[in-house]
């Protein structure tokens, strides 16, 4: 047994204060952006598409709803933002359609990547364009279907 009492706030400012070159420039993004965080590391379930995840973060910004994904990688130099991948957008295309159709939203919910780079902790935030989100859907819900054909064909 340790001789040291256990201190919740003093463990909670350590780590903050730790990792605050990690956070804080997205912090500061959503404030010069106005984001406002309604939900962090939200489930989603869809039946119809056997399919479940949770989402990072999910905010208002500009009257709309926005759905987040943090990404750390690293970046060698590069600026953040060139460091997403088609597999990240399919990933956010599909949960923020998933979310879309039970806010019944009459818009496709706009989807950022939020790349860290591991060595310098630089932060960027990449919207993608709604061309890509879309292109990115149709390839996830594709993807989605050929594993559950699979599933039921093998689960016999």
């Amino acid at each position: 047994k340790s001789s040291r009492p256990y201190c919740t706030s003093c463990m909670v400012l350590i780590i903050t204060a730790r990792y605050a070159s990690y956070y804080l420039p997205f912090l500061k993004w959503m404030d010069e952006n106005q984001a406002f965080p309604t939900a962090a590391e939200r489930m989603i379930f869809d039946a119809d598409l056997m399919l479940a995840g949770t989402m990072d973060l999910i905010a208002e910004m500009d009257g709309q709803v926005c759905v987040f994904d943090f990404k750390t990688r690293e970046c060698k130099g590069a600026d953040p933002r060139t460091k997403t991948y088609p597999k990240d957008a399919m990933q956010l295309a599909i949960g923020a359609d998933i979310i879309r159709r039970q806010l019944s939203a009459d818009y496709n919910l706009p989807i950022y990547s939020v790349i860290i780079d591991t060595e310098t902790c630089q932060t960027g935030v990449k919207r993608w364009t709604e061309k890509a989100q879309i292109k990115h859907l149709k390839k996830a819900l594709a993807t989605n279907h050929y594993y559950n054909v699979m599933n039921d064909l093998y689960a016999s």
